[in-house]
């Protein structure tokens, strides 16, 4: 690559989204079938609202007892997403906000539209191709 990597080299365009109305059982389903750690939370207008990980997950499970199903909506158990970055965001720059954030997935937009999200793993994934 002649050009320092932007964010559209390294996103994932087709990830995981969850509506914050989905029963909680079911996410917990998803994420453990498709062997995510987490997934963004979208409203009716594709906007991120949050994102529901793993730990969020766990959480619930350490306040119900091991031996029920979740109960609620994802809406419930999900934390806030941090603000949507561009596509043309410097790599670097995104690094940066990486390193300084405990967030480990950053959603992305153009043009008022989501278009997916990165990671920390996308990010020294693509890197580790580069200097290959």
């Amino acid at each position: 690559m002649s050009r320092n990597p932007i964010v559209s080299d390294f996103m994932e365009r087709n990830c995981t989204r969850f509506n914050p109305k989905l029963k909680l059982s079911e996410a917990l389903n998803i994420l453990i079938d498709r062997q995510l750690i987490a997934a963004l939370v979208v409203d009716d207008q594709e906007k991120p609202i949050g994102i529901l990980s793993e730990k969020d997950c766990l959480r619930e499970l350490l306040n119900r007892g091991y031996n029920q199903m979740p109960l609620g909506t994802v809406k419930e158990y999900m934390h806030p997403a941090p603000e949507a970055i561009s596509e043309s965001m410097p790599v670097a720059e995104l690094t940066k906000l990486f390193s300084g954030s405990p967030h480990r997935r950053w959603p992305v937009m153009e043009a008022g539209k989501l278009t997916g999200q990165i990671t920390r793993r996308d990010v020294l994934m693509g890197y580790h191709k580069l200097l290959k």
